[in-house]
């Protein structure tokens, strides 16, 4: 029995995988569901930062209505007690008076004290507070004009209640950014797809529009040719988001250490007037461990993108074709000093396709050719590391290809690895199109 319990878990992992896989060269898994699994995450993120801010704002805006929109009155004090609650296994207290106040000819008793009403571990603190407080006398007080039943007899604002309307925004703050880069990296529909590639067709030589209308799935590369390179014809644009991603984790970072001071300031308070809260204090540990973390990786990061510097490549020619050559430049900035640095072009296939309900994408490398390789390379601040090489593009070659579900897709990549940094890869698309006799 608990065997084939297992195979079915087994086959309902396999259908319903959230991330991709990768098997080989290949890259498959259920984008949809993934994508659909971090949209939930980010949106549950959201909304329980909004729903901790609105608890919080309940009370904030309590206490700032009875300070500017209460009006003052007197009181006859009637009795006091220390309160406690009526359920919990811990036992705390706060003060409790009793008061009788009159508006409008209509008399109203009341326990109360200040707006929050809260509790707190201290005994001899709310018997302190008591001892303000005879029975019988005469005392200001101060109510709600449109609820006279709502009555203080202390006024003032709590430090720590404001502070702690900071400690939602971490997580609406990555929520929001979390489902907003979802929402733009979730699959586009399949015309979507092909409406994208189409977008990026303007701005055409004469020659090249009819070959375009001619081979109407090979992409479009007016935005790879639309900024001109300083030596070569052409300045390709790098694919990826390395520099989206280290603003990610700065601002995160940020907004992170941000509310581990609003907790270290909420620990350091319960100590400074006696009320130890330990688990408050446990939490603001545990989230300073991951605060000081996320410094150390932004650190990390931010002097990784001024030492490894900007990559770019250009090119004499595009788009390409099969068995025709151009030149191609490689230029690195940065300081530091390089083992090894490759220039390779590659080929990817990717088909998109209907599993049940599901949507995969499944990845393959096809092809790879090495153009450059150098070795030991030191990088200069004064002035960027260039290499320059012919590109012959292999006359076999299957020109580039983008339909509704498939996907051919040519690639400059270049590999590089600095001493005391991690390996980076950066990718530069390229277009080929079919050989010049196959428009006749």
């Amino acid at each position: 029995m608990i065997g084939k319990g297992n195979a079915i878990l087994r086959r309902l992992a396999r259908r319903f995988r959230l991330f991709g896989k990768k098997r080989g060269d290949r890259r498959t898994g259920s984008q949809q569901l993934g994508s659909f699994g971090m949209m939930l995450f980010w949106a549950g993120t959201l909304l329980v930062g909004w729903w901790f801010l609105g608890v919080i704002l309940t009370y904030v805006l309590a206490e700032w209505q009875s300070n500017r929109l209460f009006q003052e009155n007197e009181c006859v004090v009637l009795a006091k007690r220390v309160g406690t609650p009526t359920t919990g296994d811990h036992e705390t207290y706060r003060p409790d008076i009793l008061v009788r106040h009159v508006v409008d000819g209509m008399a109203y008793p009341r326990w109360t004290y200040d707006i929050t009403r809260a509790y707190s571990h201290d005994r001899e603190r709310a018997e302190s507070a008591l001892a303000e407080f005879q029975v019988g006398q005469t005392r200001p007080c101060w109510y709600d004009p449109r609820d006279p039943q709502r009555v203080v007899v202390v006024r003032g604002y709590t430090s720590y209640l404001w502070l702690m309307t900071f400690l939602p925004l971490p997580l609406i703050v990555l929520g929001f950014v979390g489902l907003w880069f979802n929402l733009r990296s979730s699959d586009a529909s399949a015309e979507r797809r092909l409406a994208m590639g189409e977008r990026t067709g303007g701005g055409r030589k004469p020659g090249k529009k009819a070959r375009l209308e001619e081979f109407p799935t090979v992409p479009k590369d007016a935005r790879l040719t639309d900024s001109p390179g300083t030596t070569l014809a052409y300045r390709l644009p790098v694919a990826g988001q390395e520099n989206w991603a280290t603003v990610a984790v700065v601002v995160g970072s940020l907004v992170w250490n941000g509310m581990v001071s609003v907790f270290l300031t909420l620990a350091v308070r319960s100590f400074a007037v006696g009320e130890p809260q330990w688990l408050l204090t446990a939490v603001g540990l545990v989230v300073a461990a991951v605060g000081i973390w996320l410094v150390r990786v932004a650190l990390a990061m931010l002097r990784q993108g001024a030492s490894v510097g900007r990559t770019l490549i250009e090119i004499s020619d595009h788009p390409l074709y099969p068995g025709e050559s151009c030149r191609v430049l490689l230029s690195q900035f940065g300081r530091m000093t390089m083992p090894q640095l490759r220039l390779l072009l590659v080929c990817d296939e990717e088909a998109t396709f209907q599993q049940g309900t599901n949507t995969r994408c499944e990845r393959r490398r096809v092809y790879e050719q090495e153009l450059l390789s150098r070795s030991h390379i030191t990088v200069d601040p004064a002035g960027p590391f260039e290499l320059e090489h012919e590109l012959v593009v292999p006359s076999g070659a299957m020109h580039s290809f983008r339909s509704a579900h498939n996907e051919v897709a040519w690639r400059l990549v270049v590999e590089g690895s600095a001493e005391g940094w991690a390996e980076f890869q950066r990718t530069f698309p390229v277009v080929i199109h079919p050989p010049r006799e196959s428009a006749a």
